[in-house]
Formats: structure tokens, sequence, C-alpha cells
């Protein structure tokens, strides 16, 4: 499984946390950008996730 660089986690937690909004633009499809998420305990609205389509 995927997992995140060092300190990814924790930035985009504080980030949250002090109020700023905060997009993710990835390689990845949106669901699995989620699932990873999930996971770490981050909760982000997919209109903020922008993956590459083929």
């Amino acid at each position: 499984m995927h997992r995140f660089y060092p300190g990814v986690v924790e930035t985009i937690q504080s980030a949250i946390t002090n109020k700023i909004q905060v997009y993710i633009i990835t390689t990845k499809e949106s669901r699995f950008v989620q699932t990873l998420l999930h996971k770490a305990g981050i909760n982000i609205n997919n209109n903020r996730i922008f993956w590459q389509r083929s």
C-alpha cells in the first residue's frame, strides 16, 4: 500500500487545524487518495482533490 512522505500528514493536519484550505494535486485517482487520507485520520472534500485523468 502507498504511504505519505515523512511529515506530510502532520503538515496537512496542522493546516486544517489552522483553518487553511487544503487542496491536493496528485497522479492517483481521488478514491485512492481518500483511502490514504481516511487511514491517516484526515477528511478532505473530494472537490479539493485534483488528479490526473487519462
